[in-house]
């Protein structure tokens, strides 16, 4: 749980992110192989949009939340950000307010064992455009670590970049603990990208510093047409539902929400 804790700002900020302007495109941190993407655009915009949005009042309507209460009694979100607090020094809100461009959420193999129980080897990858907000995130997980010192660390350098290991104490005592054992993390040109294990993070800092992947998901034909389609919208999600055939080739069924 003090794993969960320390990096919950990184599942939070993935609808956060720094400036728009970056100067290599999040989408073209993955190849347009990737089986699920998941973006969004300009995230604080994003967030003063979804305020004003018809969704948003209807969720904070009375009766509705009424109708929702024994949900919220059981997530207990107030709780959650009452201990987020603790360990971050922030909350849910003020998480977000750390992020000032684009995010994203990418599945990038399909290679995926899902009968392994270590969830260490699952090829995901966030990425979260910081901008001036990096050192303070920095500064975030320093103190964190400050309140946990029994949490295993590990550092390695990639392309001048510093590549940080998080271990949980619980998954390196308990052989039997099932699900990512450890957070993988560097900040990167203002960019934090948050994975599983090294190999995803080091891919995505390689592509960050050759201004992005080969065969990049944002470059891509499929992309284009669609965003030439659809216009800057602030979420998109692009899902790609695979069926393994004999030869070992897969077909691939687009599904795109720009």
């Amino acid at each position: 749980m003090k794993l969960l804790k320390k990096f919950a700002s990184a599942a939070l900020l993935s609808g956060s992110a720094v400036i728009a302007s970056a100067a290599t495109p999040l989408l073209n941190l993955i190849n347009d192989q990737a089986p699920l993407v998941i973006s969004f655009n300009d995230v604080p915009s994003l967030v003063k949009a979804w305020g004003e949005s018809p969704w948003a009042k209807t969720w904070s309507d009375e009766q509705v939340r009424k109708f929702f209460a024994p949900l919220h009694s059981e997530v207990k979100f107030e709780e959650f950000d009452a201990k987020l607090k603790a360990e971050t020094g922030h909350t849910f809100g003020e998480l977000i307010g750390f992020a000032t461009g684009d995010a994203l959420l990418a599945v990038t193999s399909t290679d995926i064992d899902f009968e392994s129980e270590d969830g260490n080897s699952v090829p995901f990858i966030a990425a979260i455009e910081l901008g001036g907000n990096a050192s303070k995130v920095e500064k975030m997980i320093e103190e964190a670590r400050e309140k946990n010192p029994g949490s295993p660390q590990e550092t390695e350098d990639f392309a001048g970049v510093t590549i940080h290991t998080e271990k949980s104490p619980a998954s390196a005592n308990d052989e039997n603990k099932k699900g990512p054992g450890q957070v993988v993390w560097a900040i990167a040109d203002g960019i934090w990208l948050v994975g599983f294990n090294t190999q995803s993070v080091i891919a995505a800092v390689d592509a960050l510093k050759k201004g992005g992947a080969v065969g990049a998901y944002g470059k891509s034909e499929r992309y284009l047409v669609t965003k030439e389609k659809n216009g800057d919208a602030h979420f998109g999600i692009k899902l790609w539902l695979t069926q393994a055939r004999s030869d070992f080739r897969t077909m691939q069924h687009p599904v795109t929400l720009i």
